[in-house]
């Protein structure tokens, strides 16, 4: 995970998200957003595909978000995964954000 002024950046581990992995993740947001932090960026490269469940774990995490005036994006989705979100309609919901080379963020 890594920060820089209100916003984190937070890389997913792993080919695929487990319940235990949904629970940190959902746990970790939260804690994130009572650390006033108001943008939240999740990192998805590694993540190669996704199921009904990791689709609504990122639907209760952008409630939660928008609950509390945070932003949540998904970043450096791969194929499969983009086609996923496209199908649900995901992309209407969560920004799906594609960070520049330049940008600079400290680690935490």
């Amino acid at each position: 995970m890594t920060e820089s002024c209100d916003f984190c950046y937070i890389n997913l581990a792993s080919n695929g998200l487990n319940s235990d992995k949904l629970n940190e993740l959902r746990e970790l947001v939260a804690e994130l957003i009572d650390k006033n932090f108001k943008n939240i960026i999740l990192n998805m490269e590694k993540i190669s595909k996704v199921n009904k469940n990791d689709l609504e774990t990122l639907l209760s995490i952008q409630k939660l978000a928008m609950f509390n005036n945070v932003s949540i994006k998904i970043c450096k989705l791969q194929k499969s995964v983009t086609k996923m979100l496209l199908q649900a309609r995901l992309d209407k919901i969560i920004e799906i954000y594609e960070p520049s080379e330049n940008e600079s963020v400290k680690t935490a």
